[in-house]
């Protein structure tokens, strides 16, 4: 069995807890000293960041929110205001990936909202290149950031429309390439026929 402790050792453990929750203490104090100089670091260069992106200096915006989100890496709206500043500098890729950590982060913050207008414009384009399944793809997801919009509902059933008018289109001119392939082969046979014949 396990025999009791005496007194004495009983103290000298005692005396072992009570200093390792002293220091435990003393390391929290100083970490969450640490935290909050962070916290307040982070919200000033949030705070500079966003009126930097108010003067619209995307690249300044951008730098104060890397390093908003360096000081504090679990901020989703920094990732949001990042995100927007990388829309203004034209990187649509980044303006998404910061937009999806801050969904990640925080499912509930509405931040899918802002990509609506990304997705729109990405349909538009993909409807200029004539790649309907793309568009529709674009427009479904912009749908599903707002799905009362009537720019997006109108955009999708134009798509859907254009979509099916383009692949008729193209069919027809499919058909029509046989028909004269099919013709023209005729003719070579008579052709090649005729010259047996004689």
């Amino acid at each position: 069995g396990v025999s009791p402790l005496t007194h004495p050792e009983a103290r000298r453990v005692e005396g072992e807890i009570d200093e390792t929750l002293s220091s435990t203490r003393i390391y929290d104090k100083v970490s969450m000293a640490d935290r909050l100089e962070r916290l307040r670091d982070a919200a000033g260069k949030l705070a500079s960041g966003y009126a930097a992106l108010d003067k619209k200096s995307y690249g300044e915006a951008r730098d104060d929110f890397d390093d908003a989100i360096s000081l504090n890496p679990d901020s989703a709206l920094a990732y949001f205001l990042r995100g927007q500043a990388k829309r203004g500098l034209n990187d649509f890729e980044g303006f998404k990936a910061d937009l999806d950590r801050a969904l990640q982060l925080d499912p509930e913050g509405g931040y899918d909202s802002a990509l609506g207008p990304s997705y729109a414009a990405e349909a538009t384009q993909a409807i200029r290149d004539k790649d309907y399944a793309r568009a529709l793809e674009y427009w479904e997801k912009a749908l599903d950031t707002d799905d009362d919009s009537e720019e997006y509902l109108t955009g999708f059933a134009k798509c859907l429309k254009d979509g099916f008018t383009f692949a008729a289109r193209e069919r027809d001119a499919d058909v029509h390439r046989l028909a004269s392939d099919a013709e023209r082969a005729a003719r070579q046979y008579d052709d090649e026929i005729e010259a047996v014949a004689v």
